[in-house]
């Protein structure tokens, strides 16, 4: 479970989201490719589904659970539709990390990445 009652802004949360979200699908990396290389080929859809039934409503609810102060931070027009797009952007980019470790990124700027365009993102004024 990752605590964040602590952060008091949105660079202090975003960061461990994303973390978080990266370090969980590293534990099993050969599971995530296995299942990549199935979906991509027409199989596996129900077990790839499965096997994340809870990872992207947990960063939907992680943002949700975000303390007022930090929540104001966030300035996109809506707010669910926002949680769902960063729920499902670093889920992909949390899969390419492990799918091509070797990518001349790296997974670590990889993360970097993905929580510095998940902030600019959620902090975009329309």
């Amino acid at each position: 479970d990752l605590d964040l009652t602590h952060a008091v802004t949105l660079e202090h949360a975003v960061p461990r989201i994303v973390a978080a979200l990266f370090e969980a699908h590293a534990l099993d990396p050969a599971l995530h490719v296995a299942l990549d290389h199935d979906l991509s080929h027409g199989h596996a859809v129900q077990t790839h589904g499965e096997a994340h039934a809870g990872t992207k409503p947990a960063i939907v609810a992680l943002l949700r659970g975000l303390a007022p102060d930090v929540r104001r931070e966030i300035v996109v027009a809506d707010f669910d539709l926002s949680a769902i797009v960063v729920a499902e952007l670093l889920h992909c980019l949390a899969h390419a990390a492990i799918r091509e470790p070797e990518a001349s990124c790296g997974r670590w700027q990889l993360q970097q990445e993905a929580a510095r365009v998940t902030l600019a993102y959620l902090k975009m004024r329309t």
